[in-house]
Formats: structure tokens, C-alpha cells, sequence
């Protein structure tokens, strides 16, 4: 009988085996189409050796696409833009962890940055410190990237006090003090539009199709076909935790002003041949926005924040409004003092951290007063 079982198993490992040898067989037969490519001088076949590569996911190939993407680095030409962008596709889809020095590079151009980041998400822990520097800045208004970098520093709870510093640096409460005539009703909000300029965009003659990466907000877990999730989404004024020793959890309050959503970020991926409508003009910016900020210090230390908060005086005279407003502006200065030692005490700042942080509260005045004739006071915390 254990001889009979020994057969079986034998019998049952043969077409597995088998299987192995054909994969093993058709990868040697795809590097041998493929590894030329990646060597050639000619543009368009490196960027199909790489195309080739990203299709069948071929790790093998990890050491010949990190050759050339050091080959074609310093290149000039649409056409090398392409051949990068298709160097990086294969290397993300492969799964090939690079060191920084050799990609990072790829970052400060639009067309790679977004494959780029994603190679550096394969090692969250490893590439921190990147992902932390990914935070400070924006290549336009909808690069999503520094609010994604950021949310997996917080998601998976890796401190780097860089991270926190500027985050720090850019956190701060607005007070919009609105000063109306007296029985004035309150109204409603506004809603604006920004405009995008784009430009024709598409493969170079005798190129693979577009390998387009994309990273989109998203306020549900519903995804679009061929989406797949980068960082979960946190509800809008959902309540936080304070973890207690004794094993419960306490909700924290919502701040006044009301806590902002934090949306989830979500990639896709798909190659396209038709003609792009894609603006790639670079326009620099400091990320995250103080909004962002404060959200990410709330879940990092625990400690509720106010964001922007509105207050409505009805006027009267000066003192009457320097009064409110003073009094308005020491509550949401208090709410900031416990933000600090518990950043600290959660290791997002290291122990004994001398960090200079002064929670601020930034006054802006809206007089909507019919008979403006009575000068308005300067208010602590104003820039008029």
C-alpha cells in the first residue's frame, strides 16, 4: 500500500513538473526576443522589448530593463520620454525593487511619475524617506501623488519626523469672520469650476501603445473596472479612537469647523493607441495643503484639529467684534496645545523632539455690512 501511495504521489508530481519545464521554456524563449530589444540602439525597439517585458510580467528581465533605463536616462527626445516611461511600466509590472538613485529621476517628469511613485510603494518601510519627500510638493493641481504618499505613511504607520515637521509647518486653522448688519439671515455656500488646458498627446511612429498610469481620488470603495485601490478612504467627520490602557476606546469629538474627509486613492492602468487630450505643463507647488495637513496630524496624534471655522458677528461696534473674535480665536489656539506631546508620545516625532511648533489661527475678515462708513478694527491673527 505505501508503495502504491508512492507511485501516486510520483505520478501526481510528473505534470506539474512538466508545466514547470514548458514556463520555464517559454521564458527562455521570451528573453531571447526580448533581451535584444532591450539592448538596441534604436528607440522603438527598446520600447517594445519593454512592452513585451510589462505584458508577461517577466522578472527575468528585471537586470536588462535596469541596464537600459540607465542607457536612455540622459536622453533628450520625445521619443526617450516614451522609451523611460515603457522602461519603468515593465519594471513596476515585473515587480523589479530598484534602489532610488536609479528611478528617482523619473519622479520630476509627468509622463513617469505615476509608475515611478508605484515602484517605490512596492517597499513602503524601505522607501520612507522618499515617500516623505514625495509630500512637500505638487507638479500641478491635480498630482495626486504627495496625497498619496502621504496617505501610506499614515496608513501604515511608519514615522519619518521629516514627514511630520512639515506637516507641521503647513498646518493652520483659518477663522473666516463674517461681520453682517444686524437680522442679517444666514446663507448658503458656493460652489467654483477650474478649467483644464490640454494638448494633444500620443505614441511615437513605430511605438508600443501608451502604458498611461493614473491616480484618482476616490469617496467610496466602489472602483472602476481595472482600478485597483491604493489607500482606502476615511469618511467624511468619521470618528477617531483613542486606544486606553484598560482595553476600550473613547471617540474623539469632532473639531469645530468640522473634520474633512480624507478620500482614498485608487490606480489604473491601461494602454492606449488612440489620440491623448493630457496636459503635461509642469507648474510646482507646496503640498500638502493645510487642510490635508491637519486631517493626516488628527489620525497621526489622535487629537482633533479645526480646519476652517466660520464665525458670524453681528455688528455692533468695534469691541463688540474685537471681543467675539478674540474670544473665537483663544478656544481654537487651546484645541492646538496637545498636538505637539502627542506626536511625540505615538513616535511620529522622536522623544525629547525640540521641534519649534506654535499652533496657529489665521483671521480672515468678510464684511458684508451694508453702511460701511465705521472703520473695522484690526483683529489679532489678521494680515489686514
Amino acid at each position: 500500500m505505501k508503495r502504491l501511495s508512492l507511485c501516486a504521489i510520483v505520478l501526481t508530481a510528473l505534470p506539474a513538473a512538466a508545466q514547470r519545464n514548458s514556463v520555464q521554456e517559454a521564458t527562455q524563449e521570451l528573453l531571447a526576443v526580448i533581451e535584444p530589444k532591450l539592448t538596441s540602439a534604436k528607440d522603438s525597439e527598446v520600447a517594445w522589448g519593454a512592452h513585451l517585458a510589462s505584458r508577461f510580467q517577466l522578472a527575468e528581465a528585471g537586470r536588462s530593463l535596469r541596464h537600459a533605463l540607465q542607457v536612455w536616462r540622459d536622453k533628450d527626445g520625445e521619443e526617450a520620454r516614451q522609451v523611460r516611461l515603457h522602461l519603468i511600466d515593465a519594471i513596476w509590472a515585473a515587480k523589479v525593487k530598484l534602489p532610488e538613485e536609479e528611478y528617482a529621476f523619473l519622479l520630476d517628469d509627468l509622463l513617469t511619475r505615476v509608475p515611478a511613485f508605484l515602484v517605490a510603494t512596492q517597499d513602503i518601510a524601505g522607501n520612507a524617506q522618499l515617500l516623505a519627500r514625495l509630500t512637500t510638493t505638487a507638479l500641478r493641481y491635480d498630482d495626486a501623488v504627495p496625497e498619496a504618499a502621504g496617505r501610506l505613511l499614515v496608513d501604515h504607520n511608519i514615522p519619518v519626523p521629516t514627514f511630520t515637521r512639515n506637516l507641521l509647518a503647513r498646518a493652520h486653522c483659518v477663522l473666516w469672520v463674517k461681520i453682517r448688519d444686524q437680522g442679517t439671515p444666514e446663507d448658503g455656500g458656493w460652489n467654483s469650476a477650474v478649467g483644464i488646458a490640454s494638448g494633444p498627446y500620443k505614441a511615437c511612429a513605430g511605438f508600443p501603445p501608451l502604458a498611461i498610469h493614473e491616480l484618482h481620488r476616490i469617496w467610496a470603495e466602489k472602483l472602476s473596472p481595472g482600478e485597483t485601490v491604493l489607500c482606502m478612504n476615511h469618511s467624511e467627520n468619521a470618528n477617531l479612537k483613542r486606544d486606553q490602557k484598560n482595553g476600550t476606546a473613547s471617540s474623539i469629538g469632532i473639531p469645530e469647523g468640522g473634520r474633512r474627509a480624507d478620500p482614498g486613492i485608487a490606480h489604473s492602468r491601461e494602454l492606449r493607441s488612440r489620440l491623448e487630450q493630457r496636459n503635461l505643463q509642469i507648474e510646482k507647488r507646496p503640498a500638502p495643503d493645510p487642510a490635508q495637513a491637519i486631517v493626516w496630524l488628527e489620525r497621526m496624534a489622535l487629537v482633533p484639529l479645526p480646519t476652517h471655522v466660520h464665525l458670524t458677528v453681528q455688528w455692533k461696534d468695534a469691541d463688540a467684534l474685537q471681543a467675539a473674535a478674540a474670544e473665537c480665536r483663544t478656544r481654537l489656539l487651546a484645541q492646538g496645545i496637545p498636538l505637539l506631546p502627542a506626536l511625540i508620545a505615538r513616535h511620529w516625532l522622536p522623544a525629547g523632539d525640540t521641534t519649534a511648533f506654535v499652533w496657529d489661527v489665521h483671521v480672515t475678515l468678510s464684511d458684508e455690512r451694508a453702511n460701511r462708513s465705521d472703520p473695522l478694527p484690526q483683529l489679532e491673527g489678521s494680515d489686514r
